[in-house]
């Protein structure tokens, strides 16, 4: 079920109403502005964490991970960013193919979990930033809290290669070859 804006303002009226209804029957002053207020802010907050500010327009794509498990195939060429947000994502970048010089991914989960799994042929660079959580990178490092960096091995940054930037806030990323 979308909540939409209609919802809402559906729910404050009736939240209003009834305010009303308690007051005059059965004599309790209820806190209704001070209610109406507070769902404000918490409808102003799924707005922007489910679909942007709702001022702009937002485009969620469909490599975002949001409250569920997804496993998802890595597109060659061109910059990608999967968003992993109080869920599990396994992303599966075995089959890049590498056509520029540099193709850039960056990967950032919140709360959540995430794999990601590489070739051995693919040279590979990762840059894994941690805030409260854990970053397991290819070479069994694990970075805690701050920034931890992996290359692959014979790895020549004026060939084509892959670049992968971690976030991960209050969440775990695990990246291994397979």
């Amino acid at each position: 079920m979308k909540m939409g804006v209609g919802l809402f303002w559906g729910i404050v009226v009736m939240l209003i109403g009834l305010g009303i209804i308690f007051n005059v029957v059965f004599k309790m002053n209820l806190p209704v502005l001070k209610v109406i207020f507070g769902l404000i802010f918490v409808f102003i907050g799924f707005k922007i964490i489910f679909s942007g500010s709702g001022w702009a327009p937002c485009h969620r794509g469909s490599d975002d991970v949001i409250f569920h498990q997804k496993t998802i195939k890595g597109l060659a060429g061109e910059k990608k960013e999967y968003n992993v947000v109080f869920g599990k994502a396994v992303i599966d970048l075995r089959d890049i193919e590498l056509k520029e010089n540099l193709t850039e991914i960056e990967v950032n989960s919140i709360f959540s979990g995430a794999e990601i799994l590489l070739s051995k042929a693919t040279p590979v660079k990762i840059i894994a930033d941690v805030v409260f959580g854990g970053a397991r990178l290819p070479d069994n490092n694990a970075g805690g809290f701050g920034t931890s960096t992996f290359k692959s091995e014979g790895l020549n940054e004026n060939e084509n290669y892959l670049l992968i930037k971690v976030n991960a806030i209050f969440a775990g990323v695990e990246i291994k070859y397979q």
